[in-house]
């Protein structure tokens, strides 16, 4: 057979005050400067507030850690964790959790319980406040795909009320709880924050910011240190256009650390090449005649797109196993086409000679010539094609993969060893 092949892809300032008893009520006394006068906030544990002051002023009061709560919902995946009503405001301070926040106390690299956490530096309970003062939304994006029973969810819940309480300031929570639109690097969860969850205010993406561990470094990027399980979070800021920090940039002040994007790079790929070679040989036979088109190539490699785009509107019967649900119907709507005189197109995985042999032998029985469309996606391409396809039919996907196709010259293609000893 004639062998062809086909690449698809592409406020105000405060300080802590000494702790005082008022009519046998335990407070903290802070001291709240404004307008050049100084006043004396009590907070009090019951969560009350009184005032001992000779001018009236707006602070920002921390709760007590015992009355702070988050509210939860838990709606299409996506469990969102609501403290103290925050403001709509222009910036976002956006962070991971695990890895980022928070690490295990135990050294495990996952938490044994709810308890099993510290912070991962002791600087971020005053960074987080420091970043609310200074105007910005803190806002936590997290995957939790493990969160599968309501008691893991349950004990995520108490771990996140156990550690944010301690900060007590107007908090967002994000958690994907299973693999859906708003799971990183997927931007489900910025979009979700951006339309709905920020009082309608705009946000200004480049005075924004996101904090998170999956950056992509290798084994030994420092010394001692592991490779990043990840580089989902990297990739969620790129997607969004967010800076993005490592912890160890952010909070320690380290240098940025080298990082790979993984084997793929959807940036990186040459948009300028033709829809197929050999581009001297037509597309479709001039004349036309009957024949048989078998494409090989990965999911989602392109191959239904390219299908639907340039065969089947030129009279192809189609043939593709996803619809007609078995092997046995495709051939037998193989052998119906080409007992009807009409072209076919096999829109099918056919990764070896045993899954081709089955459909090239109906072609030779009725004398019918044989095509074979190659379609040269990477792996990597692939996968992030599967990705998309996944979730584009969902309401906050923002990614449009660019789609390239490459056929090869028949003698070039006929040199792979999956294809040669047909």
């Amino acid at each position: 057979m004639d062998k062809f092949v086909v690449r698809m892809g592409n406020g105000s300032a405060h300080s802590p005050g000494k702790r005082t008893r008022d009519n046998g009520v335990a407070v903290e006394q802070v001291s709240v400067k404004k307008s050049g006068k100084l006043a004396h906030v009590h907070i009090e544990s019951s969560g009350v507030n009184t005032a001992s002051a000779t001018t009236t002023t707006t602070a920002s009061l921390f709760l007590q850690p015992n009355k702070f709560s988050i509210d939860w919902t838990l709606q299409d995946g996506l469990l969102k964790g609501v403290a103290l009503d925050p403001p709509g405001r222009t910036k976002v301070a956006a962070f991971d959790f695990d890895g980022t926040l928070v690490t295990t106390k135990s050294g495990n690299v996952h938490a044994k319980d709810s308890e099993d956490w510290k912070w991962w530096h002791s600087s971020i309970p005053k960074k987080l406040r420091q970043l609310y003062d200074e105007g910005h939304k803190i806002v936590v994006f997290t995957n939790q795909a493990g969160l599968k029973t309501p008691q893991r969810i349950a004990s995520f819940k108490s771990k996140l009320q156990s550690c944010l309480s301690q900060i007590n300031i107007p908090i967002q929570i994000f958690a994907c709880v299973d693999y859906s639109q708003f799971r990183k690097p997927i931007t489900g969860f910025w979009q979700k924050l951006v339309r709905d969850e920020n009082q309608g205010v705009a946000i200004d993406v480049k005075a924004s910011l996101f904090v998170g561990d999956a950056a992509g470094r290798p084994a030994g990027w420092k010394k001692g240190a592991r490779k990043d399980f990840s580089c989902t979070d990297r990739k969620f800021a790129q997607n969004v256009g967010l800076s993005f920090l490592t912890p160890e940039e952010y909070f320690l002040g380290e240098a940025p650390a080298p990082f790979s994007w993984g084997d793929f790079d959807p940036k990186s790929q040459n948009l300028n090449v033709p829809l197929f070679t050999p581009t001297s040989i037509p597309l479709l036979p001039n004349p036309r005649r009957q024949e048989l088109i078998l494409f090989v190539g990965y999911p989602a490699s392109g191959k239904s797109t390219f299908a639907k785009r340039y065969l089947l509107d030129a009279g192809y019967a189609y043939v593709n196993q996803d619809t007609l649900k078995t092997r046995v119907n495709c051939l037998a709507a193989c052998e119906k086409a080409m007992s009807e005189g009409s072209s076919c197109v096999i829109d099918n995985t056919n990764p070896d000679p045993a899954s081709r042999g089955a459909f090239l032998a109906i072609a030779k029985s009725k004398s019918v010539p044989t095509r074979c469309f190659w379609f040269q996606a990477s792996e990597g391409l692939a996968r992030h094609n599967n990705y998309y396809r996944a979730y584009s039919g969902l309401p906050y996907a923002l990614a449009h993969p660019t789609t390239q196709s490459n056929v090869f010259i028949p003698e070039n293609y006929a040199k792979d060893s999956r294809i040669s000893s047909e």
